[in-house]
């Protein structure tokens, strides 16, 4: 039988993917800093830090692009 940490990570998991990104990089970064278990907090908070980097990235490439465009290029 799962441990309670790993049930709630599950949870967490399945309810937050239809949050906006936003909400969901700070309800993983909420349940790292309360879940007892190193092991899932830790891959709460790189899941959130991968996320954000993600959005970061995309940001850019789309901020790049609209550059491109404006430059006629």
């Amino acid at each position: 039988m799962a441990s309670a940490p790993d049930r709630l990570m599950r949870w967490i998991l399945e309810k937050a993917s239809e949050e906006p990104l936003q909400k969901r990089v700070a309800l993983y970064r909420d349940a790292a800093s309360t879940i007892a278990s190193s092991r899932l907090s830790a891959q709460l908070s790189r899941l959130a830090d991968e996320l954000e980097a993600i959005e970061t990235r995309h940001k850019q490439l789309l901020l790049d692009l609209r550059n491109q465009e404006g430059n006629g290029s």
